[in-house]
């Protein structure tokens, strides 16, 4: 679970935006203080509302950025969309929902009410983790297939070894990964390899980008470079110049189709 608060300014005073990169999970966020949320996805802009579940995806969107808000969310685990979504990991793939969608509006604004009147961080994410483990519904597991790829995931591995391992034909296994996960097993390999690139470099920030592209599994720099910018919207020289606070969340100023910008 995670608390954020921001404090992003432009010079016009109006909201800043930026890109908020895949991280290869589920999430949920309600807004406590400061306007609705706003996401602009492929040119398209969205008025979300006060409580957003967004799904697994393999592509950057752009978060409006507001001063003075607060927010609080959590991330959840492979698995976990059944039981506390009520919808399968695929149908939520690359988009955000409303919760109000999901849980029904009377059940989201009551517990926003219950967090916007806490005073502390800490009462926050109790209160959320309270409410989070309650709508926890008894579902079937995930399938044997799918939980045995994902323990010990190495996204350099060859896809035709997990499905030699998973027991199930290939179609089988593409199709109950994609179910499960939300992406299928070649496009969440190449999601994992961009988490621990931005880990390394996050690690090391000064390092040189033909050895992070090495050591994360790229098979050349250009491979590295065309990944980068496909997944952050902007290019691995404009990210250091950038230097986010939060690894996947990138300040940029443009009010072009964020799919344009090319840095």
């Amino acid at each position: 679970m995670w608390h954020a608060g921001s404090t992003a300014r432009t010079s016009s005073g109006s909201p800043s935006r930026e890109h908020v990169a895949p991280c290869a999970e589920m999430h949920v966020a309600f807004r406590l203080r400061g306007p609705a949320v706003r996401l602009i996805d492929a040119g398209r802009e969205d008025a979300m509302g006060f409580a957003v579940a967004g799904g697994m995806r393999a592509g950057y969107y752009v978060k409006e950025v507001v001063p003075g808000t607060i927010t609080v969310g959590a991330q959840f685990r492979h698995g976990a969309a059944r039981a506390l979504l009520g919808v399968p990991a695929d149908e939520l793939a690359g988009r955000h929902v409303r919760l109000g969608d999901l849980w029904g509006d009377a059940v989201v604004n009551a517990v926003l009410s219950e967090l916007q009147a806490a005073r502390q961080e800490e009462e926050r994410l109790r209160i959320l983790e309270t409410f989070l483990l309650a709508r926890v519904r008894p579902v079937r597991g995930m399938h044997p297939a799918v939980a045995g790829a994902l323990a010990g995931f190495d996204p350099d591995a060859a896809i035709g070894s997990l499905v030699e391992r998973s027991g199930v034909s290939h179609r089988t296994f593409i199709s109950l990964f994609r179910h499960e996960v939300g992406l299928p097993p070649k496009l969440y390999a190449r999601v994992s390899r961009f988490q621990r690139m931005l880990k390394q470099l996050e690690a090391d920030p000064a390092i040189e980008w033909a050895t992070l592209a090495m050591d994360a599994g790229y098979s050349d720099q250009a491979h590295f470079t065309r990944e980068f910018h496909e997944f952050a919207g902007v290019t691995p020289e404009a990210y250091r110049r950038i230097a986010p606070g939060a690894a996947h969340h990138i300040p940029v100023n443009s009010v072009q189709d964020p799919r344009r910008i090319r840095r």
